[in-house]
């Protein structure tokens, strides 16, 4: 991202997201998942389930798995996603891409308030990034 280029920087971040998540979706429950990709609200949670289980732990049964995010799992998500979801974002915003930016720093805001709140200030009724 310091060399501009935003393209691998957004390749890099999206590697990070997927090694963080590959760690911690076995976890976090679906309502945590919920918060950090409301993009999936109208996808049912066995739907939602089943791709995360091939996506990072194809070897399990979907029933243990299913077990286990659906029901047992009570941990909230990994901390070091608020800042990679940050840094999206500032690449989402200096390719000019504003939706997906304000998409990345809506999912700090819900799921990491405490970032959220370093990160950025209202200025004239504006969320504005404070912190890159």
């Amino acid at each position: 991202m310091r060399l501009g280029n935003y393209t691998a920087a957004l390749a890099d971040i999206g590697r990070s997201i997927q090694q963080v998540l590959t760690s911690a979706i076995y976890l976090m429950n679906i309502d945590s998942f919920r918060k950090l990709y409301p993009e999936y609200d109208d996808v049912a949670d066995n739907v939602i389930a089943e791709k995360m289980r091939a996506l990072f732990f194809p070897q399990m049964s979907y029933e243990d798995f299913s077990l286990q995010f659906l029901i047992e799992a009570k941990m909230e998500p990994s901390f070091v996603l608020s800042d990679l979801y940050l840094k999206r974002g500032d690449i989402y915003a200096k390719l000019g891409r504003q939706r997906q930016a304000e998409a990345e720093y809506d999912r700090v805001q819900r799921v990491f308030p405490t970032f959220y709140n370093i990160a950025f200030e209202m200025v004239g009724g504006k969320r504005v990034r404070v912190k890159e």
